[in-house]
This record gives C-alpha cells, structure tokens and sequence, in this order.
C-alpha cells in the first residue's frame, strides 16, 4: 500500500471517528430528559398539591358547616322548647337562629363548590397521571434506543482508533505530521482530484501537479495546501 493510498485511508477513518463524535454528541443532547417532560411533570404536581388544598379546605368547610348545624339545632331547639317565656330573649334566640342559618346556608353552597371542584381536579390529575405514565414510556423506550445506539458507536470508535493507531504508525514520522497539521487547519488534509480539480477547493490543478500525482508523488495543492490524491 502506497504511502498515499495509507494517508487517504487514515483520511476515511479519521472522517469516520468525527462524524461518530458527532453523533455520540447528539445522542447525548437528546438523552436529556425533554423539557416538555418536564414540564408536565411539574403541571401534574401542581395539580396534586391543588387537590391537597382544596380537599383540606372541603374538610375544614365541611367541619365548620357541622359545627352551625348544630349550633343552629340547639338554637330551634331552645327558642321552641317553651322554656324561654321572656319575649325579648325570644327575640334574640329567633334573630341569632336567622343569623346562624345564614352563615349555614353560605357554608353549605360554598362546601359544594368545594367538593365540585375537588372532583373536577381529581379527574384532571387521574387524566394527566395516565398521560405522564405514556409519555415516561416512550421516552424511555426512546432512551433505551439511544443508549444502545450510543454502544454501538462507541464500539465502532473504538475500533477505528485501534485502526489507526496501527495506520498511523506505518506512516512516515514527518509525513504524518504534515497530515495532523492541516487537518488541524483544514479539518481534511487528503482531497481527491475529480476532473482536473481539488475537491477541498474546486481550484483547477495543473497538468504537472496531475501527474506528479499519478505518479504516486506527495503533491499538496497550490491554493489550500491540502494533499492530493488520485484513487
């Protein structure tokens, strides 16, 4: 194997660990757990802690609501019993009963109110609990897709690396440093010749720098310096 044909292939393989660093680089971006993940995770937590409230809220409404029942009770109870015969005591326990009656009956619409709600957050929680357990499934499933993917590819880097561990070291000390410097520049350091040009700078080649590449020769190109190659 010419020295050339050694640095177009060292070429292929190091395009190949790039474009593998590329995609471990994507598969890492995307095993971020998704926002809208995230956020529905939050949502449903929100929604959990206003279903606390309002159920402790329902509790205490409900709480209260008894407490005037029986207030409200004991106030018919006695202004009925005919033990109270004073006229002006009567009066007080009626207008204290009309006045407990009322907070009852606002206890009561606003109990319902509650307990309404607290049904209708149920559901909603219920909902997005079902949607959050699908959408925990699919990523997961996606992840696990990614993680072997990303196996895969590290697997094929580690290959490619030994590979050209073993190239680069049949290759000419200084003519492999010539190579590492412009890849360093250029990002590609070997180009092929397609219809009298450079493929790294579409600049027209000579017909002695043609030659001399056919010819096996070491020939970098005039304009970008990049080493040519004729397959």
């Amino acid at each position: 194997m010419s020295e050339l044909t050694q640095l177009y292939k060292l070429q292929r393989i190091d395009l190949k660990i790039q474009e593998d660093r590329k995609a471990l680089n994507e598969i890492l971006h995307e095993l971020m757990e998704p926002e809208v993940l995230v956020a529905a995770r939050i949502e449903l937590e929100n929604q959990r802690q206003l279903l606390l409230k309002t159920e402790k809220k329902r509790k205490e409404q409900d709480w209260q609501g008894k407490e005037l029942k029986e207030k409200a009770d004991k106030l018919e109870k006695d202004l009925y019993s005919g033990r109270v015969k004073n006229s002006r005591e009567l009066a007080n326990l009626d207008q204290e009963l009309k006045s407990v009656n009322v907070k009852l009956r606002a206890a009561e619409d606003e109990l319902l109110e509650l307990m309404e709600r607290e049904e209708e957050l149920d559901a909603l929680v219920k909902a997005d609990s079902l949607q959050l357990r699908t959408m925990e499934q699919d990523w997961q499933q996606k992840r696990e897709g990614l993680l072997e993917r990303e196996q895969e590819i590290e697997n094929s880097m580690g290959h490619l690396v030994k590979e050209r561990r073993g190239l680069a070291s049949a290759i000419n000390p200084q003519i492999f440093k010539l190579y590492e410097e412009i890849r360093e520049r250029k990002g590609q350091a070997v180009v092929t010749i397609a219809q009298g040009q450079c493929q790294g700078c579409r600049m027209l080649l000579s017909t002695r720098e043609q030659q001399q590449v056919k010819g096996g020769n070491l020939v970098q190109c005039s304009s970008c310096g990049r080493i040519l190659f004729s397959g």
